[in-house]
């Protein structure tokens, strides 16, 4: 037995060198927004969740004990599998977490909770909240604040309707699609896709029967005709210095789920990947450290001060790096410092965050900035700089490289086309899209289009066209395959 719990710990120490979160967690003590818990029994896990989502949000870390000591889960996916059941089933309403097993030997699971917008959270009809590193049962006081910090809610900048802008008027994809993602999570079908009305009315996304500022920008059609600033602008310079001379410069719109895949499609295609095969598995990987590069475009989403008039996301592409800023300062009580450590949530648009939360698109509570330090380290990239002025936040890739140069948003050898026998007789955008593949194989044809600004019913008719001639072809499954150039015969 000391044998076993010798090479746990040595696995710990390992894990905790190698993992920025759990290195950030393992180095705080127990409270408010803190957790260590053995295999314990579900309830009382679900107590901590709602009292953590009655306050500030936090972090539980399953299979070490009170002195953080390695203990372990022998079925650590069956048991995160029952905790979200419980968690579901008994928690009212079902507060934002997310459940995640720590690959190490034994495994760990973290439980993330974020501040929820919909306080009093109550599990079995009893509400709680955290004093300290414990759970206590609300009173009176505990509850009218609670209640209180809800109204407030209720009255903030997102929940304002934009008069003329009728509920009628939101994305009806858009909303089904968050529909099926809520739906997942709840492991029911407790809203209906072809009901998006209710659904909205449920999150606050609806007011006097316009959509909400946050609804608007989450789902309508065209919200920069009412919030032009919501736009995301992308420019590439010739040199660093933001005052050189600019090579390309585009402004995205659309609702911010639309602007969020345009853009990252945006990116992939600019930075390039590389294809490495190992047996008959074929491996894409991207010339930019991809989760961190995520992160951060929806960190610049989610936390952007969208009540800021005269400014945008403003996305800078220099020779040897990126930088994302965004309106808006950080949260008081947070410091450039606090990113490289497990920090308070402090949601500035909780409604839109919600919502991002809900399509997957963020996950762990206070350690998104160390994941992306981690994903950066992992793959052989510089880490990331947070910067902040009087009015932005700025953070920065180092040493992040162009896998193929670009002008006017298009490849320089999509420009200058291709000479096939094949290709004789079609159009250039042809020509053009058939470049485009055979230098970023595996995109996708929303991609496709995004890059070559046609449309995408146009670029489905030339694919069909490319595909005829047998020069490209579909590999993967539909929802993350892509196109890929066939070989020629000689």
């Amino acid at each position: 037995m000391i044998l076993i719990l010798s090479k746990a710990y040595s696995n710990l120490m390992k894990f905790k060198k190698d993992n920025l979160l759990v290195q950030s967690l393992l180095e705080s003590e127990e409270g408010t927004r803190l957790e260590f818990s053995e295999l314990g029994d579900a309830e009382k896990i679900a107590r901590t969740v709602c009292a953590m989502a009655n306050g500030e949000g936090g972090d539980i870390l399953i299979g070490l004990s009170d002195d953080k000591k390695l203990t372990g889960l022998p079925n650590a996916e069956g048991y995160s599998q029952k905790l979200e059941r419980w968690f579901i089933s008994n928690l009212k309403p079902v507060p934002p977490f997310t459940i995640n097993i720590l690959d190490i030997r034994p495994n760990l699971v973290l439980v993330s909770v974020w501040p929820g917008i919909n306080k009093p959270y109550a599990i079995q009809g009893k509400i709680f909240y955290r004093r300290g590193a414990s759970n206590q049962a609300a009173d009176n006081e505990i509850m009218l604040r609670l209640i209180s910090t809800r109204k407030e809610s209720l009255l903030g900048w997102e929940r304002q309707p934009v008069i003329g802008l009728e509920e009628q008027e939101a994305s009806g994809e858009e909303v089904k699609a968050s529909i099926r993602f809520l739906n997942k999570k709840l492991g029911s079908e407790k809203f209906s896709p072809d009901d998006p009305e209710e659904f909205l009315l449920h999150h606050g996304l609806v007011a006097q029967g316009y959509l909400s500022h946050a609804g608007a920008l989450l789902f309508a059609k065209n919200p920069q005709r009412f919030f032009p600033q919501s736009r995301i602008r992308i420019t590439r310079f010739q040199a660093r210095k933001e005052d050189s001379t600019m090579l390309y410069d585009r402004f995205f719109e659309g609702n911010l789920f639309q602007m969020f895949q345009a853009v990252w499609d945006f990116l992939i295609v600019h930075y390039g990947q590389r294809s490495t095969i190992k047996g008959l598995v074929r491996k894409e990987t991207l010339n930019f450290p991809e989760l961190a590069i995520r992160e951060g475009l929806v960190n610049a989403v989610v936390h952007r001060d969208y009540k800021n008039q005269s400014a945008f996301i403003q996305i800078s592409l220099f020779p040897d790096s990126m930088q994302i800023s965004n309106p808006g300062i950080l949260p008081e009580g947070i410091s450039i410092a606090d990113l490289r450590k497990e920090h308070p949530t402090i949601l500035r648009n909780p409604d839109i965050a919600y919502q991002f939360y809900l399509r997957n698109y963020m996950e762990m509570m206070g350690g998104g900035t160390l994941r992306m330090v981690e994903d950066c380290r992992k793959n052989g990239f510089e880490e990331p700089v947070w910067k902040v002025d009087t009015q932005r936040f700025y953070l920065d890739f180092p040493g992040l490289k162009m896998g193929i140069p670009t002008s006017e948003g298009v490849n320089e050898g999509v420009n200058e086309g291709v000479n096939l026998p094949e290709l004789e007789g079609v159009n250039e955008g042809v020509s053009k899209l058939y470049q485009l593949v055979l230098q970023q194989p595996g995109l996708k044809a929303n991609a496709l289009s995004t890059q070559l600004s046609k449309g995408q019913s146009t670029i489905e008719r030339w694919l069909g066209i490319l595909k005829d001639k047998g020069l490209i072809r579909f590999e993967g499954a539909p929802k993350t395959g892509g196109y890929f150039v066939n070989e020629l015969k000689q």
